[in-house]
């Protein structure tokens, strides 16, 4: 796996461009939607999309991959991720301009969960909860989801 940049480097990156994230839209077999909520800023304590920034030199699925095993403690397995949109976040991350890649993931219903390293709590929505973090309320509205 690529090697994370120190944190006050990452941020240091956003004065200069964009950059790309990964976050995935899990569902499971009855249509509910799993977020998640983050332990430390930005946005802690807010519902959002699991994701993450892809890091050099790494495979969008490799950063799917990652993200599923470092947030929920799950495999891909035989799911297949099938991309959903591209949104532009160019403000509402406080450390700068992102772009979301969207992919989709169908779990079945007695998928495992577990929160791990900078997940708080992990849930699935029938209904989307009024605190969502980053961009996530526009991309939703976007999807046709309320």
């Amino acid at each position: 796996m690529p090697d994370k940049l120190p944190y006050k480097t990452f941020l240091a990156t956003f004065k200069f461009a964009p950059r790309a994230a990964i976050s995935l839209l899990i569902k499971n077999k009855n249509n509910q939607i799993l977020l998640t909520k983050r332990l430390r800023p930005p946005f802690p304590d807010c519902w959002h999309l699991p994701g993450s920034f892809i890091i050099k030199n790494e495979a969008q699925m490799d950063c799917i991959k990652r993200v599923l095993k470092e947030e929920l403690g799950l495999d891909l397995k035989n799911n297949k991720p099938k991309l959903v949109g591209i949104f532009d976040n160019i403000n509402k991350d406080p450390r700068g301009h992102a772009i979301d890649i969207i992919y989709e993931i169908v779990f079945p219903n007695n998928v495992r969960l577990k929160a791990v390293g900078y997940t708080k709590e992990i849930m699935f929505f029938d209904k989307l909860p009024s605190e969502i973090g980053f961009n996530h309320k526009e991309v939703f509205n976007k999807l046709g989801y309320k």
